[in-house]
């Protein structure tokens, strides 16, 4: 797994920066902490015009396992079949999977990210590769991919604790 290079890490502030100076009049993401009903528009705008997505895979602690079975790589595959099921049906070509630095988790995410390939297709179709790229983030650097990412993690194990006490599963019209 790799730290998103300086030079990635660079074009994507400029990016970022760019799209928030024309599309927002803002320099920092932490500035919409009052955002207006223009800027909330086009916020929702780049979310209707940009294709992209995020997945979760949660697993509870009341899950019974195989005792061989390390619920990191069940999560980890969880979430790996979960991308591809999004990608037989969108003209997804890559991936990235972004990652929260931690001394706790960071070996394994390393362990269990490696090594998958996402090969695509369907009888009498030809196959697609989706490459995925695997980044590690700090916490500290204050990405707004990073805090998006934060945001899908809480809302799934929300959910799933939701579910496992009986709620009726959430749903969008």
């Amino acid at each position: 797994m790799q730290r998103r290079s300086k030079k990635g890490r660079e074009a994507w502030i400029r990016a970022q920066a760019e799209w928030l100076r024309q599309s927002l009049g803002i320099t920092k993401p932490i500035e919409l902490t009052a955002a207006s009903q223009a800027q909330l528009n086009a916020i929702g705008q780049f979310f209707h015009d940009h294709c992209f997505g995020r997945v979760a895979a949660v697993l509870t602690d009341r899950a019974l396992l195989d005792p061989s079975l390390k619920p990191y790589a069940i999560v980890a595959r969880s979430l790996l079949e979960r991308i591809a099921e999004i990608a037989r049906h969108h003209p997804i070509s890559n991936v990235a999977l972004v990652f929260e630095e931690s001394t706790r988790t960071d070996a394994l995410a390393a362990t269990f990210f490696e090594g998958y390939r996402l090969q695509i297709g369907q009888m009498g179709q030809p196959v697609r590769q989706v490459s995925i790229q695997k980044f590690r983030m700090a916490k500290s650097s204050g990405e707004a991919m990073l805090e998006v990412a934060d945001f899908v993690m809480h809302t799934a194990g929300n959910e799933a604790r939701r579910r496992m006490d009986g709620a009726v599963p959430l749903t969008l019209e």
